[in-house]
């Protein structure tokens, strides 16, 4: 499935805020699909939106922006992530990155954090997460987006 196809179903499926939309349609690429959910995650992440069946048509391509899908390895964290699905996932928090991780469905994150990285996780569902190195005095969990 091309972008075009992908961006039709998005549209077509409904639950994007009014700021979002032409943001949206004006994307061509994956590269910006995945930037506009990440501008605008606060309202995506109260709707539920994107749902799990569009986002698993991003399987694997999305992991180099930071989506991950039902994904599985080892990667370097980006500066915002978003977990979906049954992804299970060891993330690499470079020392002095700030990132951002948002889990959700039934996702697990395995996190190694640099020296004087800080973590913002937010976890929905019933995610989980642990540290496997490092440890969790940057580490900032919320339930929610504030």
């Amino acid at each position: 499935m091309n972008n075009k196809q992908i961006r039709k179903i998005m549209l077509e499926m409904g639950g994007h805020c009014k700021e979002s939309l032409t943001d949206v349609k004006e994307a061509n690429s994956e590269k910006k699909l995945f930037e506009v959910l990440f501008d605008y995650i606060k309202p995506c992440m109260e709707k539920d939106f994107p749902t799990y069946n569009i986002m698993e048509h991003f399987k694997i391509s999305g992991e180099p922006y930071g989506v991950f899908v039902d994904s599985r390895g080892e990667f370097i964290a980006k500066e915002q992530n978003i977990l979906y699905g049954d992804s299970n996932i060891t993330l690499v928090v470079k020392p002095y990155d700030i990132v951002r991780i948002y889990l959700k469905h039934i996702s697990h994150a395995q996190l190694k954090i640099g020296e004087n990285a800080i973590v913002i996780l937010y976890k929905f569902d019933k995610s989980t997460f642990e540290i496997i190195k490092g440890n969790d005095n940057k580490l900032i969990v919320r339930d929610n987006i504030k």
